[in-house]
């Protein structure tokens, strides 16, 4: 389309003098596709993690081994959620028996966009899981000095298994807004 001059001076394009909407602009390939549904099934692997932030899983896991050999160690008990997996989470407490465990409906969670922008932790020790609030303060501590948001600083709705990306959201998600990270890990 050719612009020609608007009566400031300016060139405005002949589709939007016209009332024809200019095209969104382009966003990467790869966040594009991310947004897209894709039947998988629900994983705690670390490769269905963002690359950075399976990077900063990592470093975050390795630092907290580290320096808490004694106590229950840090592991994955979620990275990619299937959309049929998150409405069950939703229906618990709702309209399926059980305590409410989220306020996110499917599309609504980082965990449902491929690869994943969070991932839920636990700790273990042997076959013994431990849920222990104060094991998750730890670390996050150190999750946050890689850069990580963590969902037990969260006001309204505390949880503290979940950690992602600082300041984005499932509608940057699916928008296919790439995350970015404030600290250089």
């Amino acid at each position: 389309m050719k612009p020609k001059r608007s009566g400031k001076g300016r060139k405005t394009p002949v589709a939007k003098r016209a009332g024809v909407r200019p095209a969104a602009p382009r966003r990467k390939a790869r966040a594009a596709t991310r947004a897209a549904a894709a039947p998988r099934a629900s994983s705690r692997d670390p490769r269905d993690l963002h690359p950075e932030l399976a990077r900063r899983w990592e470093l975050a896991r390795s630092a907290f081994a580290s320096r808490h050999p004694e106590l229950a160690q840090v592991f994955l008990t979620q990275s990619y959620r299937s959309a049929q997996d998150q409405a069950a989470d939703y229906a618990r407490g709702r309209t399926a028996p059980g305590k409410v465990v989220t306020n996110a409906q499917p599309g609504q969670s980082l965990h449902n966009y491929y690869p994943a922008l969070a991932f839920d932790i636990a700790f273990r020790s042997g076959k013994t899981l431990h849920w222990e609030v104060e094991l998750f303060r730890q670390f996050a501590v150190l999750a946050k000095s890689f850069g990580l948001e963590w969902g037990g600083d969260w006001k309204s709705f505390k949880d503290n298994p979940h950690f992602q990306p600082p300041g984005y959201t499932w509608r940057m998600a699916k928008q296919g807004i790439e995350p970015a990270f404030r600290v250089n890990a």
